[in-house]
């Protein structure tokens, strides 16, 4: 009596068994297998590459993990379509080894360019620890040297206590009697176009030191500008 042989045996059977048995498993058949759990995903893998030449995309392989397989809702369509997605990347397959490359050296290279030996300067093999030659020992001493001369070397002080002559905020006396004469000729003008009376008028003149006499001409011309009144004018 001849013994039954389960999927495994049937898809891994020795050369001498598969041509007794005939065509090897399809691959309908063994998809089938896989979803009946009578075939591990790693051997799954390794049927379609041996016996069909197919290699298991990474497409098929998440799809068979997936919660639709596991619940046996998908289907042989779906599974074709996932093999035919991505046909040329490798399979996604345990125990393969990753290939690591150096990222960060070739960032630095193209940041940084060829690495370059740093630059030699002055007598290199004899350690040096007279500083007086530095940068900021050479500042220092301008400095003190600018200071030894004193402040405003561009703006001379001159040592007074006279103001600026261009300060807005010193008061400045204007020159004696021009503020008098520009009292006088606002009081002629209001005189002239009859804002001031005659009184006024005489009155203003008396307090700055103006004597109107009969025989003044100015005393006069008030006169005759009293006959004449603003409103008489043409």
């Amino acid at each position: 009596m001849a013994r039954s042989q389960n999927s495994f045996e049937r898809v891994f059977a020795r050369d001498g068994e598969l041509k007794k048995q005939g065509n090897p498993p399809s691959v309908h058949e063994l998809f089938s297998m896989t979803m009946r759990d009578e075939l591990s995903m790693s051997h799954f893998a390794e049927a379609l590459h041996e016996l069909h030449g197919i290699q298991l995309t990474q497409a098929a392989a998440r799809l068979l993990s997936s919660i639709d397989a596991g619940s046996g809702r998908l289907s042989f369509t779906q599974f074709q379509r996932a093999l035919q997605e991505d046909p040329q990347e490798p399979a996604a397959l345990s125990g393969r080894p990753n290939v690591f490359n150096d990222q960060a050296k070739a960032i630095i290279t193209d940041n940084a360019g060829s690495p370059k030996p740093p630059t030699l300067r002055g007598d290199h093999c004899r350690p040096h620890t007279d500083i007086s030659g530095e940068d900021f020992v050479k500042a220092g001493q301008l400095a003190s040297k600018m200071q030894a001369l004193g402040p405003f070397q561009s703006n001379l002080v001159v040592p007074s206590n006279d103001p600026s002559i261009n300060n807005p905020l010193v008061h400045r006396q204007e020159p004696a009697g021009d503020s008098g004469r520009d009292m006088m000729r606002t009081a002629s003008r209001m005189f002239i176009s009859g804002e001031l009376d005659r009184a006024g008028y005489e009155k203003f003149l008396v307090q700055n030191g103006i004597m109107l006499t009969s025989d003044c001409d100015l005393q006069k011309l008030i006169v005759s500008h009293e006959r004449v009144r603003p409103e008489e004018w043409p």
